[in-house]
């Protein structure tokens, strides 16, 4: 056992958390070639579980620095699974709620990108994450806000001002506010009560482009829609919210660890003409590709749907398998201090 000087002794743990210094060897070549060319969109990093796909991504992520990874982890567990049950078993129980783990995998996605995108990149998107009003702004808007009511009032009132201001008995009162009697006073106010219009005229107009706030209006009991395309079912607009975050991400590569464990391969299909549509547009501005990474156990799809699905496929070859588990428990033993 390893003690420290006062003879205390120490422990060694090991944690079950991807790592950041694989060797990559031939995984860094594959990953290379696929950023190489621009046509491979699409990657499945294919291996059982506890194989180290996460951790083949982490230690690139050290060496590509150049490049935005985002991460949306989809790790789901069903509640009905027992450490006895067969992969049968567990496939079936996802397949039973296909259509309800598509909402929930649509759901999850949505929600983790929101959560990794600055909103001031996505100002126009529909879900929005709440976040604290910083007082600074709070307390300008109200200065600004109070101003101008201080101007409108001052000019409606300005005949009565000025006949107010000379009749003050006061003699430092009446000189220091004689200048608020003058006509140049009276236009330089009138400027600023108009350019704080323009202004709040900017901000609802770009508010209403991104947030569409005003809806419909209603007139003598006719409510009349504006803003509104009757000609967009739900779907589209669904589709078009999803390619806005996706599009405004600003990532290179969008790894999706565990969506597998929903076996709702639907998700893939959606997930596919994202990718197509997003990249299209990427195409007409001449920029590198969004690629999708997603970490996989090898028998999600089979050998027609692979290769018909993924532009690429990098198997990982578990680190600890049955051949060398023990010679991997003997190492830990050493390390650990704990081996004699």
């Amino acid at each position: 056992m390893k003690q420290d000087e006062k003879g205390k002794i120490i422990n060694k743990f090991q944690k079950l958390t991807p790592i950041k210094n694989a060797k990559l060897k031939m995984y860094d070549d594959a990953l290379n070639f696929v950023f190489e060319n621009n046509d491979i969109k699409n990657v499945a990093i294919s291996g059982p579980y506890s194989a180290g796909k996460s951790s083949i991504i982490e230690s690139y992520k050290l060496k590509s620095t150049d490049k935005r990874y985002l991460h949306i982890s989809l790790a789901h567990f069903p509640e009905t699974q027992s450490e006895n049950s067969s992969i049968e078993e567990t496939t079936q129980i996802y397949s039973n709620n296909s259509s309800k783990d598509n909402a929930i995998l649509e759901g999850k996605i949505l929600n983790q990108l929101i959560h990794q995108i600055k909103q001031n990149k996505i100002p126009q998107t529909k879900f929005k994450v709440k976040q604290k009003i910083k007082p600074k702004k709070i307390a300008f808007s109200s200065i600004i806000f109070t101003i101008f009511l201080m101007l409108v009032y001052y000019i409606y009132s300005f005949n009565r001002w000025s006949s107010f201001v000379p009749t003050l008995k006061e003699t430092w009162l009446k000189n220091t506010l004689m200048w608020t009697t003058s006509n140049i006073t009276l236009l330089f106010s009138g400027l600023v009560c108009f350019l704080i219009v323009g202004l709040a005229t900017h901000f609802l107009i770009i508010l209403q482009k991104n947030k569409n706030i005003l809806k419909r209006l209603k007139l003598q009991g006719n409510e009349i829609e504006i803003f509104e395309e009757k000609d967009d079912s739900f779907f589209d607009k669904y589709l078009n919210e999803v390619l806005y975050l996706f599009e405004h991400s600003n990532a290179d590569v969008i790894v999706f660890e565990d969506i597998d464990r929903f076996n709702a391969n639907e998700i893939f299909e959606k997930l596919r003409e994202i990718n197509t549509l997003v990249n299209n547009k990427k195409f007409e501005g001449n920029k590198p590709p969004i690629r999708f990474f997603y970490l996989l156990r090898d028998d999600i799809f089979t050998s027609k749907d692979r290769t018909k699905f993924f532009d690429f496929i990098l198997p990982i070859i578990p680190v600890i398998d049955g051949s060398n588990s023990y010679d991997q428990l003997i190492d830990h033993f050493k390390e650990g201090g704990i081996f004699d």
